[in-house]
């Protein structure tokens, strides 16, 4: 298993009720596991949509 990071994010409340949500079909566990399966969804969409974007920003952004 990789190894993980904790970090604090702000999120609209919609993204909140989007999360839960998400937890109340009881395929995630947890809202870790719905961001991170949100993120792995992102990172292939941008892999297919930017195929030349695939490594590093080069500039940092405020999540």
């Amino acid at each position: 298993m990789a190894l993980r990071e904790t970090i604090t994010v702000s999120i609209t409340p919609e993204l909140k009720a989007f999360i839960k949500e998400r937890l109340a079909t009881g395929r995630y566990g947890s809202a870790s596991e719905v961001v991170r399966a949100s993120l792995r969804a992102l990172e292939r969409f941008e892999a297919t949509t930017y195929p030349k974007a695939r490594g590093p920003r080069s500039s940092t952004t405020d999540v």
